[in-house]
This record gives structure tokens, sequence and C-alpha cells, in this order.
């Protein structure tokens, strides 16, 4: 007796692999299972948090610098370049036009300290705070040829030092020629002491030579060595025109020469009030006065 029970199909590999395959559907799976498949929010950016906030805006600018290229020649030409223009720094200024000169107050205190920085003076306090009154004193400073220098600049337009006195100051052709040009310059100062400056002819000539541009109530030259030469070219401004109304001269070596000259001056100049010849070597300069009819105390 034969058994006759159904045969059971085994599926082979090949059926089984497309049934694998044909079971991936493209379809969407049931709404109640997206819950399963969302994925968890991702941290949002720096600048998309800036930019939720209103304090950043894509494109102004804030670019990472190593996109800025190196080159001048392209860097205006680069798409990622915002950065403003760089301003002219005054190239064009210091080169076309002409540099601008400081101002500084007339008394000259403020010229005087930038005049000794620059020259790498030690300021002479008593003539910085003199700047302001009506009389500097310096007699027996021991000035050097430099501080003459800066001094003079800023007395050039001053308007408080009427008298100036540097007795015992020793004073070169330099200091002489500083001092002439303040004195052409500066029509406040009226009266100037110079006693025992060892002036010599070649000062005297510097120290006079715009004399005859103003009037002056003392001048004293006394104790120098400017003898019959350096005279002459103090007769010389008293023809241009130039007033003394105090003049003293003594211990000059002047002799008979300066005599003849200062009678011929007062022919034509005949304004000064007080003259001192004392100690000097000629002896009949009082009978070439006489001549004049003048009288000096």
């Amino acid at each position: 007796m034969s058994n006759s029970s159904p045969s059971i199909h085994e599926p082979s590999i090949h059926e089984l692999f497309l049934k694998s395959k044909l079971s991936l559907s493209s379809e969407d799976p049931p709404r109640e299972e997206w819950s399963s498949l969302e994925s968890g929010s991702s941290e949002l950016s720096p600048k998309m948090i800036l930019f939720k906030e209103g304090k950043y805006q894509p494109g102004s600018g804030e670019i990472c610098a190593k996109y800025i290229p190196m080159s001048d020649s392209s860097v205006l030409r680069h798409p990622y370049y915002a950065y403003p223009s760089v301003v002219n720094p005054g190239i064009l200024e210091a080169l076309l036009e002409p540099e601008k000169r400081k101002t500084y107050p007339l008394d000259g205190q403020e010229l005087y300290l930038n005049v000794c920085e620059e020259m790498k003076l030690i300021p002479v306090r008593y003539f910085h705070r003199g700047l302001l009154q009506h009389t500097i004193d310096l007699k027996y400073y021991g000035l050097s040829r430099p501080s003459i220098w800066a001094m003079c600049m800023a007395l050039e337009v001053n308007p408080h030092v009427v008298r100036i006195d540097l007795t015992s100051n020793f004073l070169d052709d330099d200091g002489c020629y500083h001092l002439g040009q303040l004195l052409g310059e500066n029509m406040t100062i009226k009266e100037l002491v110079l006693s025992g400056c060892r002036i010599h002819p070649s000062g005297m000539k510097r120290l006079v030579s715009k004399l005859y541009k103003r009037m002056m109530l003392v001048l004293d030259l006394s104790k120098n060595n400017i003898g019959d030469e350096g005279f002459k070219y103090l007769a010389d401004q008293f023809v241009l025109g130039a007033i003394v109304k105090r003049l003293n001269l003594s211990y000059n070596d002047l002799g008979m020469e300066s005599a003849l000259a200062f009678a011929g001056v007062l022919e034509v100049n005949n304004k000064i009030t007080h003259l001192d010849l004392s100690w000097n070597k000629f002896s009949t300069l009082k009978g070439i006065l006489t001549l004049n009819n003048k009288e000096f105390k």
C-alpha cells in the first residue's frame, strides 16, 4: 500500500532572493509610524542664531581673513571683498602743499622753549620769566652764541621788554649780528646795555647795521674794544638818521679820528642829550664839541 501524501516544495535560493526584493516597497509607511522615523533636531549654527535675533545679515562683509587676497592688484576684484578703500593719509598735501608754519604767542615764551629744545640748550629761566616784564637783566650770565640767537628769536615780536642788560657777557661777531637784527625788527626795545661785552670793530659793524631805523633812549657800549674803526660804523648810522638819547662810549680806545667823525655827526644829527666819552685817548674833543654849541652831561 502506497502512501499518497502531497509533496512539499522547498523554495530555491533564487526564489528567496526575488521574494525578499519584491517585499521591499517604495510606498510611504503609515502615518502612525512617522513619529518613529523623525530624527532629532540638529543644533543651529552661530550665524543662524544671530540671524534669527536680527544681529546678522548675510553679505555684511564679515568674512574670514583667509579669503582676502594678499596681492594689491587683485584685492579690488575679489568677489568677497567688502572693506572700504584706504583713505589718503596726507601724502598729496605733504608733497604738493607748503608746510604749515606753527604760530606762537607774541610774548615769545613758547617759541623760546621750542628753540632751546631743538638746539639742545638749557633754557635760562630768568630770561623766560622776563619776557613778560619790562626789563631783562642778564648781567654776568656768560651767555653762549646759541643762547643769544634763541633769545633774539623770542624777542623779535615781544611787546613787553623795553630794557635789556647784557653787561659782561662775551659777544662775538655772530652774537652781535643777531642783536643787530633784533634792533631792526623790534621797536619796543628802547634801552640796550652792552657794557664790558668785548665787542670788536667787526662786531660793532654787525651790531649797528640797522640802527638807522629806530630811536634808542639808552645805548651803553662802554668798556669794549670798538676803537676808531668801530666808531665809524656807529657814526654812519647817525648820519642816516639813528637817534640815541643817552650814549655811553667810555673805555673804548677812541682817538682823534673818532672825535672828528663825531663832530661831523653833530652837524646833521644833534639829538643826543647825554654823552659819556670818558677814558678815551683824545684830549681836544671838548674844543671840537664846543664848535657845535652842544653841551653834554
